[in-house]
């Protein structure tokens, strides 16, 4: 005949105590990814061109003003604004026109409500922040999209 198999009593939790741990532990882990998917939707640098002076390249207000909407969305991010020219020319003048083109993009943000308060920094760089040249463009071309502004996002303290 076989021995009993004694088995050892444990105590044991509810089940709704259980089941209560499962699912607080998956509401804080949504929530968690729901704030690192909202922030990954916002890349965090855009560049917007301009044709010339302080006008922007067509389709890039609309553009804009779509990137601005998503930044708007969520009161604890930042962003600043640097604007851009290119390399040739008289530097001063292309540090003023590229000044021109930040305040610009600020009026923009300005306009659609965004509390002035999130923009950190709005200014200018001139040709002093170029990007890098591909291969095969020509510098007509590469000049073209120098001229620019970024607008940059980040999570504010």
């Amino acid at each position: 005949m076989p021995k009993a198999i004694e088995t050892e009593k444990r105590p044991r939790l509810p089940a709704r105590a259980i089941f209560g741990s499962f699912l607080a532990a998956a509401v804080v882990a949504a929530g968690t990814a729901l704030g690192l998917i909202g922030a990954q939707d916002i890349p965090q640098a855009e560049d917007f061109r301009f044709t010339r002076g302080t006008t922007l390249a067509p389709g890039e207000e609309m553009r804009l003003r779509g990137y601005l909407t998503d930044v708007a969305a969520d009161a604890r991010i930042g962003f600043r604004i640097t604007g851009h020219t290119g390399t040739r020319g008289d530097a001063a003048a292309n540090l003023d026109l590229s000044e021109s083109r930040a305040r610009a993009v600020q009026a923009i943000a300005e306009d659609m409500g965004i509390d002035p308060a999130r923009l950190t920094w709005a200014g200018g760089v001139g040709g002093a922040d170029p990007l890098p040249r591909p291969d095969g463009v020509t510098d007509r071309e590469w000049e073209r999209d120098l001229s620019r502004t970024t607008v940059e996002v980040f999570p504010l303290p």
